[in-house]
């Protein structure tokens, strides 16, 4: 019993071996053939058209994802150049009509100023309206100003009321503001010719100046002329509140045409770094303007 289950078994055996042998004799001759159709010279038509439309996907995708970059760089390139034209002309924009205008019982008169040339123009016995060069060289801009005709011996700094009467009253007083028309504080010549119209206030006396003056001192510093501080938060705030309620003169002003350099060296062979200009900032050459000046009745 044993031995006959001993062969049986080894007959099975032998029949599972012979049939193991033919199947990994069958698999080798298809592994070889298999073979042959990945690296032959004759590959199969589709094997060979999945590898080429795998290919072509990449190539579409790659082409894809830089025209993506591109576009993407464009787009924040327009952003970023909308914004800045934004701000830069956010600074030209002023209430009013670009054309002159003259309201009835106003002072209006036009002139034509070179750099480094000054416009003066009375306005009645008290007052005159002056534009005065400003820069290095006297060649950099102006500066509007309202002077009295009879300026006092004395007053407070920065010295005699008389060519004060328009800075006193006009902030900001740390910054570039409309009695300025020159290249400080990043403004360039085309912008500060484009400011249209400029509007300002003036006081009309000696008196009024050195009350703004105080006020003036105290919104800046918080102490008087003397060096004397506020006694508190709520003086302090009222003083601010009230500077410029003196200024009862009103003034509008509209550069009506002009002529810009971008050269690199400004009037006289300064370099604009030798004036303390910016070599980007250019020069005002000429203006031609028209002026608008309301002065109050005496009583």
């Amino acid at each position: 019993m044993f031995h006959a289950q001993r062969c049986v078994g080894g007959s099975r055996w032998r029949r599972d071996r012979s049939t193991s042998t033919s199947n990994v004799r069958a698999r080798s001759h298809l592994n070889r053939n298999r073979f042959k159709v990945q690296v032959g010279d004759k590959p199969s038509t589709g094997l060979h058209s999945n590898g080429r439309a795998v290919l072509i996907w990449k190539v579409i995708c790659s082409i894809c994802v830089r025209k993506l970059a591109i576009l993407s760089l464009m787009i924040i390139s327009a952003l970023v150049a909308g914004a800045q034209g934004q701000k830069k002309m956010a600074r030209c924009k002023l209430p009013g009509g670009e054309k002159p205008e003259c309201a009835q019982g106003s002072i209006c008169f036009s002139g034509e100023v070179s750099a480094g040339e000054e416009f003066r123009k009375p306005l009645d016995d008290d007052l005159e309206f002056v534009l005065r060069p400003v820069g290095v060289d006297l060649k950099q801009g102006w500066q509007i100003e309202i002077v009295s005709r009879k300026p006092e011996g004395e007053g407070p700094p920065p010295g005699h009321c008389s060519d004060a009467l328009a800075m006193v009253v006009n902030g900001p007083y740390r910054q570039h503001n409309q009695l300025l028309i020159d290249m400080s504080y990043g403004w360039t010549a085309e912008e500060e010719v484009g400011n249209s119209p400029r509007e300002f206030r003036f006081v009309t006396n000696c008196a009024d100046f050195r009350v703004e003056w105080e006020r003036l001192l105290i919104a800046l510093g918080g102490t008087n002329s003397a060096g004397v501080r506020v006694a508190s938060d709520e003086e302090y705030w009222k003083t601010v509140e009230a500077l410029g309620s003196n200024a009862r003169g009103k003034g509008r002003m509209w550069i009506t045409a002009s002529n810009t350099s971008r050269a690199d060296y400004g009037p006289d062979g300064f370099t604009k770094d030798q004036l303390g200009v910016s070599n980007h900032s250019g020069t005002i050459l000429s203006i031609k303007f028209s002026v608008e000046i309301k002065v109050p009745k005496p009583n």
